[in-house]
């Protein structure tokens, strides 16, 4: 009997034991899991705020970038109205002749269609020096708007490429 009450005591023994071992590896897998994933949920709260953050702030500059643009553009467009108004001073009575050669050549310049000579090129146009210079003005007003797009448009790649970085 000795040597069964014993071997029961051994036996109880090495499974209490086990299941203190079972219990700890258990309690230490669940505590290690939660803290590493507490750690990783941490990690990407603060990547997702970053990243709104970010996100906001491209927004708020590309309005900024918009409406100083379209103020620009009014400026443009209150120049060309100007401009406009000064042409019959400018011109005066000292109206010159247009040739018919001059309209063609201007028009295929305008359009990238290609013209060739004609009879005709020397003759004089219907077209006056006013309306020349007013068209003049109004197409260095559409090249001005396109230029200053451009340069607000390479501008804001080159600033939201430095984002993040």
């Amino acid at each position: 009997m000795f040597l069964s009450d014993l071997l029961n005591s051994v036996t109880r023994t090495v499974t209490i034991y086990a299941v203190i071992a079972a219990a700890g590896i258990g309690s230490g897998a669940y505590l290690g899991y939660h803290l590493t994933s507490e750690h990783y949920e941490a990690i990407i709260a603060t990547s997702k705020t970053k990243v709104l953050e970010e996100k906001n702030a491209m927004l708020t500059d590309g309005d900024k970038r918009v409406s100083e643009y379209v103020i620009q553009l009014k400026q443009l467009e209150d120049q060309n109205k100007n401009y406009q108004k000064q042409i019959a001073k400018a011109v005066g009575p000292n109206q010159c002749a247009v040739s018919d050669g001059f309209v063609r050549l201007y028009n295929a310049s305008e359009s990238s269609v290609p013209s060739a000579p004609s009879s005709t090129d020397a003759a004089t146009s219907t077209v006056d020096s006013a309306a020349l210079l007013s068209i003049l003005i109004d197409n260095n007003e559409k090249y001005n708007q396109v230029a200053k797009q451009l340069t607000d448009l390479q501008a804001y790649i080159n600033d939201t490429q430095h984002i993040g970085k």
